[in-house]
């Protein structure tokens, strides 16, 4: 498919190779925006993951503005995630940067040509394996309720409570809360450290990201563990597996653990997409 260039350019989603024994999965059938068709481009064994975008709506200028239209910005971010999402069966994928574009098939191909070993370093270092999320929440008051009850280090001042007049029970008490509030923060680490050594020996890869907010992640627990692993396809039920017993372990503390994915393998083809995806938007 070609396109004017003096009025369109191509939103490139991500670069691709068949899964080995599979057909080319099917693409998605929407894009970037309504009615805009996905289709690839080839340069040898490597795709290129496109749909023509209007320069009205996608230039510099036009995304400077349109990036501050928060329905406009988070419909392409969706649309976006949708055509990655409907790629995963099928292909093998190194996702670009949103509102990656580029202002002709012939600097497509070139892409492909130029920077064919790294794309396909990445695709071998990606090849069998899919990244996949875990977040790790903390009910601090749970938490810190647990510490106070069951640690053997505050044993000594639970004891001293119980012997104390109610006079002094009174601040003893206090002082527990106190110890205890600082114990529950040792706790969280060793629970942080613990859970993603544990992961990573399970994955290929592992990165801890920044945690969120509750106002992003939406729930009233604290989020104390983000982590990526990029996990072989054959080894994913072991992962799951201590994934159940790292929530079996921790639970009565207060923590919980959210699986998420399969994702697009954001956490570890970054390196190789900024060497690739280098050419700005059209001016």
């Amino acid at each position: 498919m070609r396109q004017d260039d003096s009025e369109h350019a191509f939103y490139v989603y991500a670069v691709a190779r068949s899964r080995q024994g599979r057909e080319p999965g099917n693409l998605p059938t929407e894009g970037i925006v309504p009615q805009a068709p996905v289709y690839t481009v080839a340069h040898r064994d490597l795709l290129a993951v496109v749909s023509p975008v209007s320069l009205a709506e996608f230039s510099p200028e036009a995304l400077q503005t349109n990036l501050q239209d928060t329905g406009w910005a988070q419909a392409r971010v969706l649309a976006h995630q949708r055509v990655l999402a409907g790629l995963l069966n099928g292909y093998v994928l190194i996702p670009l940067k949103f509102c990656t574009l580029y202002t002709s098939q012939e600097r497509l191909f070139l892409l492909l040509a130029q920077h064919y070993q790294a794309l396909d370093n990445a695709m071998r270092r990606l090849w069998g394996a899919t990244e996949w999320g875990v977040k790790l929440f903390c009910h601090r008051r749970r938490l810190v309720e647990w510490v106070q009850e069951r640690s053997e280090a505050l044993r000594p001042q639970r004891e001293a409570i119980a012997r104390a007049s109610a006079g002094a029970g009174y601040f003893l008490r206090k002082k527990l809360e106190q110890t205890a509030q600082e114990e529950a923060g040792q706790v969280v680490d060793a629970c942080v450290r613990a859970s993603h050594a544990r992961l990573s020996l399970c994955a290929r890869e592992s990165v801890p990201n920044p945690v969120q907010s509750p106002a992003v992640h939406g729930r009233k627990a604290e989020m104390v563990l983000n982590g990526a692993y990029l996990v072989d396809d054959g080894n994913l039920e072991a992962f799951r597996t201590a994934l159940a017993t790292l929530g079996e372990t921790y639970a009565a503390q207060g923590f919980e653990y959210e699986l998420t994915g399969p994702w697009p393998p954001y956490n570890f083809a970054a390196l190789q997409l900024e060497e690739a995806a280098h050419e700005p938007a059209p001016g």
